[in-house]
């Protein structure tokens, strides 16, 4: 279970990182199962995606005790598991903008989201280590406590700040954004409503990451997607 201090993080960042949660052997693991599913090709993120949510490891973590333990901290006793993606972030790639977790996977309004409590929980566990260089994720703390109208306004006048080769937030509106750095099998929790992105890649080698969304059992998320993304599986 999360700390005192954990939650006091979560409660005024809308992030806590870094946490323990697999070895480095296990952690290169599982980076061996994300390379072979690379290999013969270079397949679209859809197709990656569907090949990994068919290996019975990378399905397992979503059920991982301790992993579980700190989504029960901020969700309570009872979790339903959404999906797993699987993102990786190749040499020298583009930025990823501005966004939070309603921006590319909206729920349905709940009294939950109404009352500015989390619905829903984003973990990201690092497959290799993630830090400025590779472009890990960083995040705009404090940002989860605002109103949906003003993450859009703000998200939009930092999308009109963006470089396309760094990221940038106005400070004079919000704290200043920190990197989530994480070794290989450490993760991290994002609220889903916090502001977060990632700068360009600058090295010469894949950034691979998890990211696994869970959610409270009054939440009926919303499929992004005619024939439905979403399994909501009780898991705890």
């Amino acid at each position: 279970m999360l700390t005192d201090a954990q939650l006091s993080a979560w409660k005024t960042d809308g992030t806590v990182c870094p946490l323990e949660l697999l070895s480095r052997n296990e952690a290169t693991e599982l980076r061996k199962q994300f390379d072979y599913a690379i290999a013969s090709q270079s397949p679209s993120p859809a197709i990656l995606n569907s090949r990994v949510a068919d290996c019975l490891s990378f399905a397992y973590i979503a059920r991982n005790k301790l992993l579980l333990d700190y989504v029960e901290s901020l969700l309570g006793g009872e979790i339903n598991y959404l999906w797993t993606d699987v993102f990786y972030k190749q040499p020298h790639d583009s930025i990823i903008s501005w966004h939070t977790g309603r921006t590319f996977f909206p729920t349905v309004k709940t009294d939950l989201a109404k009352a500015g409590q989390d619905a829903c929980v984003t973990v990201v566990v690092a497959l290799d280590d993630a830090y400025k260089d590779n472009g890990c994720v960083i995040v705009v703390p404090g940002t989860h406590l605002s109103t949906d109208d003003e993450v859009r306004e703000w998200i939009g006048c930092a999308t009109q700040r963006t470089d396309h080769k760094r990221l940038v937030f106005p400070q004079s509106i919000c704290r200043a954004p920190i990197p989530l750095i994480l070794r290989a099998g450490q993760m991290a929790l994002l609220s889903e409503r916090v502001i977060h992105g990632s700068d360009i890649n600058s090295t010469n080698s894949v950034r691979p990451s998890i990211s696994i969304r869970y959610c409270s059992p009054v939440v009926s998320p919303s499929p992004r997607q005619p024939t439905g993304r979403y399994e909501c599986i009780r898991v705890r």
